[in-house]
């Protein structure tokens, strides 16, 4: 039976306690986000594709232990402005 914690579409991060994923890191890291493409059954357990944007289209493949949910915003929430934005979106 599939982790029902985790649907498809969901935006995920690799776990702050995971060290080396078992699919290896593939140029991520623990701050980036990725949506979940795919969750199969494995040897291992159950597997996690993710579209995340450091893989320049290639898929990071690796085990669901090793992600969890990243929070999303809503309104009302505190939140801080990246220091690396140059101005607004608006392309919303």
């Amino acid at each position: 039976m599939l982790n029902n914690d985790f649907q498809k579409g969901d935006r995920v991060s690799v776990r702050l306690d995971v060290t080396e994923p078992r699919g290896g890191w593939n140029n991520v890291t623990h701050a980036d986000e990725g949506k979940l493409l795919a969750i199969k059954k494995g040897q291992f357990g159950e597997k996690a594709v993710v579209d995340f944007p450091p893989c320049r289209g290639r898929r990071w493949k690796g085990l669901l232990s090793e992600l969890e949910l990243c929070r999303q915003i809503t309104i009302g929430d505190l939140v801080q402005v990246k220091t690396t934005l140059c101005g607004p979106c608006s392309h919303l």
